[in-house]
Protein backbone atom coordinates (compact mmCIF):
# COMPACT_ATOMS: atom_id res chain seq x y z
CA UNK A 1 0.00 0.00 0.00
CA UNK A 2 2.71 2.57 0.68
CA UNK A 3 4.23 1.78 -3.02
CA UNK A 4 0.99 2.82 -4.27
CA UNK A 5 0.33 5.73 -1.81
CA UNK A 6 4.33 6.85 -2.46
CA UNK A 7 3.88 8.67 -6.38
CA UNK A 8 0.68 10.20 -4.73
CA UNK A 9 2.68 11.48 -1.86
CA UNK A 10 5.34 14.41 -2.55
CA UNK A 11 7.58 15.04 0.15
CA UNK A 12 9.43 17.90 -0.65
CA UNK A 13 11.49 20.51 1.99
CA UNK A 14 12.01 23.67 0.24
CA UNK A 15 11.71 26.65 1.88
CA UNK A 16 9.21 29.32 0.67
CA UNK A 17 9.94 33.19 -0.01
CA UNK A 18 8.99 35.44 2.82
CA UNK A 19 6.65 37.74 1.14
CA UNK A 20 5.41 40.14 3.82
CA UNK A 21 5.90 40.76 7.30
CA UNK A 22 5.41 43.50 9.62
CA UNK A 23 6.12 42.56 12.73
CA UNK A 24 7.81 39.17 12.96
CA UNK A 25 9.09 37.53 10.35
CA UNK A 26 8.44 33.70 9.58
CA UNK A 27 10.46 31.19 7.98
CA UNK A 28 7.80 28.39 6.25
CA UNK A 29 8.56 25.42 4.50
CA UNK A 30 6.79 22.45 3.27
CA UNK A 31 7.11 19.21 4.46
CA UNK A 32 4.58 17.27 2.49
CA UNK A 33 1.55 17.01 0.48
CA UNK A 34 -0.78 14.59 -0.16
CA UNK A 35 -4.13 14.24 -3.10
CA UNK A 36 -5.42 10.83 -1.97
CA UNK A 37 -5.34 7.45 -0.23
CA UNK A 38 -3.70 5.47 -3.45
CA UNK A 39 -3.27 5.63 -6.96
CA UNK A 40 -7.06 4.91 -7.53
CA UNK A 41 -8.26 7.07 -5.29
CA UNK A 42 -7.83 11.01 -4.97
CA UNK A 43 -9.25 13.09 -2.90
CA UNK A 44 -12.91 14.00 -4.00
CA UNK A 45 -13.92 17.70 -3.23
CA UNK A 46 -12.29 16.95 1.03
CA UNK A 47 -13.77 19.67 3.80
CA UNK A 48 -12.49 19.23 6.78
CA UNK A 49 -8.75 17.90 8.21
CA UNK A 50 -7.70 17.61 11.81
CA UNK A 51 -4.14 16.79 13.78
CA UNK A 52 -4.14 14.09 16.40
CA UNK A 53 -1.50 15.43 18.80
CA UNK A 54 -1.28 12.06 20.07
CA UNK A 55 -0.85 9.78 17.75
CA UNK A 56 0.90 12.70 15.33
CA UNK A 57 -1.92 11.40 12.97
CA UNK A 58 -3.51 13.61 10.74
CA UNK A 59 -7.51 12.96 9.55
CA UNK A 60 -9.22 14.17 6.17
CA UNK A 61 -12.67 14.13 5.62
CA UNK A 62 -12.51 13.03 2.05
CA UNK A 63 -15.94 14.19 1.54
CA UNK A 64 -16.91 13.62 -2.03
CA UNK A 65 -15.50 9.72 -1.44
CA UNK A 66 -17.55 9.56 1.27
CA UNK A 67 -14.78 8.20 3.71
CA UNK A 68 -12.54 9.60 6.25
CA UNK A 69 -8.39 8.89 5.85
CA UNK A 70 -6.07 8.91 8.04
CA UNK A 71 -1.94 9.54 7.23
CA UNK A 72 0.96 9.12 9.69
CA UNK A 73 3.53 11.88 10.76
CA UNK A 74 5.29 11.30 7.48
CA UNK A 75 2.33 12.29 5.11
CA UNK A 76 1.63 8.71 4.10
CA UNK A 77 -2.05 7.06 4.53
CA UNK A 78 -2.47 4.69 6.79
CA UNK A 79 -6.48 3.64 7.33
CA UNK A 80 -9.52 4.50 5.87
CA UNK A 81 -12.92 3.92 6.15
CA UNK A 82 -16.40 5.18 4.59
CA UNK A 83 -18.90 7.02 7.07
CA UNK A 84 -22.16 5.71 6.82
CA UNK A 85 -25.03 7.75 7.93
CA UNK A 86 -29.35 6.95 8.67
CA UNK A 87 -31.43 9.40 6.84
CA UNK A 88 -35.41 9.22 6.65
CA UNK A 89 -34.79 5.62 8.59
CA UNK A 90 -32.41 4.46 5.43
CA UNK A 91 -28.94 4.08 5.87
CA UNK A 92 -26.78 5.62 3.42
CA UNK A 93 -23.23 6.84 2.44
CA UNK A 94 -22.30 10.05 4.32
CA UNK A 95 -20.55 13.38 3.02
CA UNK A 96 -18.15 13.78 6.00
CA UNK A 97 -17.37 17.23 6.72
CA UNK A 98 -15.65 17.94 9.96
CA UNK A 99 -13.92 15.61 12.61
CA UNK A 100 -12.27 15.62 16.13
CA UNK A 101 -10.41 13.03 17.71
CA UNK A 102 -10.04 13.48 21.73
CA UNK A 103 -7.37 11.40 23.92
CA UNK A 104 -9.18 8.23 24.26
CA UNK A 105 -9.24 8.06 21.07
CA UNK A 106 -13.00 8.33 20.03
CA UNK A 107 -13.70 9.88 16.64
CA UNK A 108 -16.33 12.93 16.62
CA UNK A 109 -17.65 13.41 13.12
CA UNK A 110 -20.21 15.65 11.62
CA UNK A 111 -21.79 15.18 8.35
CA UNK A 112 -23.41 17.05 5.42
CA UNK A 113 -26.30 14.60 5.63
CA UNK A 114 -26.79 13.98 9.07
CA UNK A 115 -28.27 16.78 11.62
CA UNK A 116 -26.66 14.52 14.82
CA UNK A 117 -22.98 13.87 15.70
CA UNK A 118 -21.56 10.40 15.07
CA UNK A 119 -19.17 8.89 17.68
CA UNK A 120 -16.99 6.82 16.11
CA UNK A 121 -14.26 4.22 17.58
CA UNK A 122 -11.07 3.94 16.07
CA UNK A 123 -11.94 1.71 13.56
CA UNK A 124 -14.52 3.81 12.11
CA UNK A 125 -17.78 2.09 13.53
CA UNK A 126 -20.46 4.27 15.09
CA UNK A 127 -20.60 3.69 18.39
CA UNK A 128 -23.02 6.81 19.42
CA UNK A 129 -25.13 9.24 17.61
CA UNK A 130 -25.31 12.77 19.41
CA UNK A 131 -28.34 14.42 19.23
CA UNK A 132 -27.20 18.29 19.31
CA UNK A 133 -30.45 19.52 18.90
CA UNK A 134 -32.04 17.54 22.13
CA UNK A 135 -29.13 18.26 23.83
CA UNK A 136 -29.61 21.93 23.18
CA UNK A 137 -33.21 21.72 23.57
CA UNK A 138 -33.49 23.18 20.43
CA UNK A 139 -36.00 22.62 17.32
CA UNK A 140 -33.24 22.28 15.32
CA UNK A 141 -29.25 21.91 15.56
CA UNK A 142 -27.04 20.63 12.52
CA UNK A 143 -23.25 20.54 13.40
CA UNK A 144 -20.92 21.55 10.90
CA UNK A 145 -17.38 22.39 12.97
CA UNK A 146 -15.74 20.22 15.55
CA UNK A 147 -13.49 21.43 17.72
CA UNK A 148 -11.15 19.96 21.08
CA UNK A 149 -9.44 21.29 23.95
CA UNK A 150 -6.91 19.77 26.48
CA UNK A 151 -9.40 18.81 28.47
CA UNK A 152 -11.05 16.68 25.84
CA UNK A 153 -13.96 19.84 26.05
CA UNK A 154 -15.54 19.08 22.59
CA UNK A 155 -16.67 22.66 20.99
CA UNK A 156 -19.50 22.27 18.03
CA UNK A 157 -20.37 25.27 15.67
CA UNK A 158 -23.67 24.92 14.52
CA UNK A 159 -26.31 25.87 12.43
CA UNK A 160 -29.81 26.44 13.58
CA UNK A 161 -31.71 29.76 13.06
CA UNK A 162 -28.40 30.94 12.99
CA UNK A 163 -24.70 30.23 13.58
CA UNK A 164 -23.74 29.23 16.85
CA UNK A 165 -21.36 27.78 19.13
CA UNK A 166 -21.96 25.00 22.20
CA UNK A 167 -19.00 23.40 24.29
CA UNK A 168 -19.58 20.32 26.32
CA UNK A 169 -17.84 18.82 28.59
CA UNK A 170 -16.05 14.96 28.23
CA UNK A 171 -19.45 13.11 29.11
CA UNK A 172 -21.09 15.59 26.79
CA UNK A 173 -22.67 17.68 29.00
CA UNK A 174 -23.46 21.02 27.78
CA UNK A 175 -21.24 23.81 29.84
CA UNK A 176 -21.90 26.79 27.80
CA UNK A 177 -23.48 28.36 24.75
CA UNK A 178 -21.95 31.59 22.57
CA UNK A 179 -25.05 32.84 20.38
CA UNK A 180 -27.01 35.84 19.74
CA UNK A 181 -25.67 37.83 22.21
CA UNK A 182 -24.71 41.08 20.10
CA UNK A 183 -22.91 42.67 22.89
CA UNK A 184 -19.86 40.34 23.37
CA UNK A 185 -19.85 40.16 19.42
CA UNK A 186 -21.24 36.74 19.77
CA UNK A 187 -24.01 37.44 16.48
CA UNK A 188 -22.37 34.95 14.12
CA UNK A 189 -23.27 35.22 10.66
CA UNK A 190 -21.82 32.03 9.50
CA UNK A 191 -19.09 30.14 11.56
CA UNK A 192 -16.74 28.88 8.95
CA UNK A 193 -13.48 27.92 10.29
CA UNK A 194 -12.95 27.33 14.46
CA UNK A 195 -9.71 26.89 16.81
CA UNK A 196 -9.55 25.91 20.35
CA UNK A 197 -6.32 26.28 22.68
CA UNK A 198 -6.02 28.75 25.81
CA UNK A 199 -8.69 30.81 23.47
CA UNK A 200 -11.37 30.02 21.14
CA UNK A 201 -10.90 31.62 17.64
CA UNK A 202 -13.59 31.79 15.19
CA UNK A 203 -13.83 32.98 11.44
CA UNK A 204 -17.14 34.59 9.62
CA UNK A 205 -18.03 33.67 6.33
CA UNK A 206 -20.52 36.47 6.26
CA UNK A 207 -20.38 38.74 9.03
CA UNK A 208 -17.94 41.30 10.89
CA UNK A 209 -15.21 41.48 12.28
CA UNK A 210 -14.23 38.00 10.30
CA UNK A 211 -11.48 36.73 13.24
CA UNK A 212 -13.15 36.83 16.77
CA UNK A 213 -11.00 35.74 19.52
CA UNK A 214 -12.84 34.68 22.83
CA UNK A 215 -11.59 33.31 25.92
CA UNK A 216 -12.43 29.80 27.26
CA UNK A 217 -15.78 31.73 29.02
CA UNK A 218 -16.97 33.26 25.97
CA UNK A 219 -15.45 36.66 26.93
CA UNK A 220 -14.82 38.01 23.52
CA UNK A 221 -11.00 39.62 23.64
CA UNK A 222 -10.56 41.55 20.28
CA UNK A 223 -11.66 40.50 16.40
CA UNK A 224 -10.16 41.40 12.89
CA UNK A 225 -10.64 41.66 9.37
CA UNK A 226 -13.53 43.24 7.15
CA UNK A 227 -14.99 41.21 3.81
CA UNK A 228 -13.13 43.91 1.74
CA UNK A 229 -9.85 44.22 -0.30
CA UNK A 230 -6.32 44.63 1.36
CA UNK A 231 -3.85 42.45 3.54
CA UNK A 232 -6.15 42.35 6.56
CA UNK A 233 -9.05 42.30 4.38
CA UNK A 234 -11.14 38.72 3.31
CA UNK A 235 -12.71 37.07 0.82
CA UNK A 236 -14.04 34.12 2.35
CA UNK A 237 -12.54 33.01 5.47
CA UNK A 238 -12.84 29.60 5.83
CA UNK A 239 -10.14 28.15 8.51
CA UNK A 240 -8.41 29.06 11.32
CA UNK A 241 -5.51 27.65 13.45
CA UNK A 242 -2.75 28.73 15.30
CA UNK A 243 1.16 27.71 15.59
CA UNK A 244 3.96 28.88 18.14
CA UNK A 245 3.89 32.40 19.17
CA UNK A 246 0.02 32.79 18.67
CA UNK A 247 0.59 33.42 14.93
CA UNK A 248 -3.34 33.38 13.74
CA UNK A 249 -3.45 31.82 10.58
CA UNK A 250 -6.39 32.00 8.48
CA UNK A 251 -7.54 30.75 5.42
CA UNK A 252 -8.98 32.95 2.33
CA UNK A 253 -10.62 30.73 -0.10
CA UNK A 254 -11.19 33.44 -3.09
CA UNK A 255 -7.72 35.10 -3.00
CA UNK A 256 -5.78 31.04 -3.32
CA UNK A 257 -4.03 31.86 0.23
CA UNK A 258 -3.41 31.28 3.90
CA UNK A 259 -2.60 34.63 5.99
CA UNK A 260 -0.99 35.11 8.97
CA UNK A 261 -1.47 37.27 11.79
CA UNK A 262 0.20 38.59 14.78
CA UNK A 263 -1.08 37.51 18.62
CA UNK A 264 -3.22 41.10 18.23
CA UNK A 265 -4.28 40.79 14.78
CA UNK A 266 -1.70 42.38 12.52
CA UNK A 267 -1.11 40.86 9.44
CA UNK A 268 2.33 39.46 8.79
CA UNK A 269 2.41 37.77 5.76
CA UNK A 270 0.76 35.04 3.75
CA UNK A 271 1.61 31.96 1.98
CA UNK A 272 0.08 30.24 -1.30
CA UNK A 273 -1.61 32.00 -4.56
CA UNK A 274 -3.31 30.36 -6.77
CA UNK A 275 -1.59 27.33 -8.47
CA UNK A 276 -1.00 23.33 -8.72
CA UNK A 277 2.36 23.28 -7.87
CA UNK A 278 3.72 22.55 -4.41
CA UNK A 279 3.39 25.89 -1.89
CA UNK A 280 0.57 27.11 -4.30
CA UNK A 281 -2.91 26.62 -3.45
CA UNK A 282 -6.01 25.90 -5.42
CA UNK A 283 -9.54 27.10 -2.83
CA UNK A 284 -8.19 26.70 0.63
CA UNK A 285 -10.63 24.90 2.41
CA UNK A 286 -9.72 24.06 6.14
CA UNK A 287 -6.70 24.37 8.17
CA UNK A 288 -5.26 22.22 11.25
CA UNK A 289 -1.93 21.72 13.26
CA UNK A 290 -0.15 20.97 16.27
CA UNK A 291 -0.12 24.29 18.12
CA UNK A 292 3.33 24.25 17.64
CA UNK A 293 5.25 24.33 13.94
CA UNK A 294 2.99 22.60 12.49
CA UNK A 295 0.34 24.02 9.89
CA UNK A 296 -1.84 21.78 7.43
CA UNK A 297 -3.76 23.04 4.81
CA UNK A 298 -6.65 21.34 3.18
CA UNK A 299 -7.70 22.76 -0.20
CA UNK A 300 -11.23 21.87 -2.17
CA UNK A 301 -10.59 22.26 -5.39
CA UNK A 302 -7.35 21.21 -5.26
CA UNK A 303 -8.26 18.00 -3.70
CA UNK A 304 -5.35 17.64 -1.59
CA UNK A 305 -3.38 18.99 1.46
CA UNK A 306 0.07 20.24 1.98
CA UNK A 307 1.95 20.55 5.29
CA UNK A 308 3.79 23.08 6.51
CA UNK A 309 6.28 24.03 8.85
CA UNK A 310 6.45 27.26 10.61
CA UNK A 311 9.47 29.16 12.71
CA UNK A 312 10.64 32.39 13.31
CA UNK A 313 13.68 33.68 11.26
CA UNK A 314 16.21 35.28 13.70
Amino acid sequence: MRRMAGFLVLLVTLLAATLLAQELKLGVSIRMLAAGYDAATRFNSPQGIFYDRRTKELYVCDTGNHQVVIFDSTGLPVYRFKHWVVRGGKKILGEPRSIAVNSRGDIFLADNLCDYLDILNFRGGSEERFDLARALNAPSARPILLALDERDYLYIAFRSEKSALAVFDPDLQLVQQLENRKENHQDFGEISGLWVDSNIYVTDATAEPCVRVFLRDGTYLFGFGTHEVGWDGFSLPSGVAVTQGGIIWIADTFRQVVKAFSPKGVFLRYIGGFGVQAGAMDYPAALAGDGGQLLFVLEKAGERFQGFEVAPEE
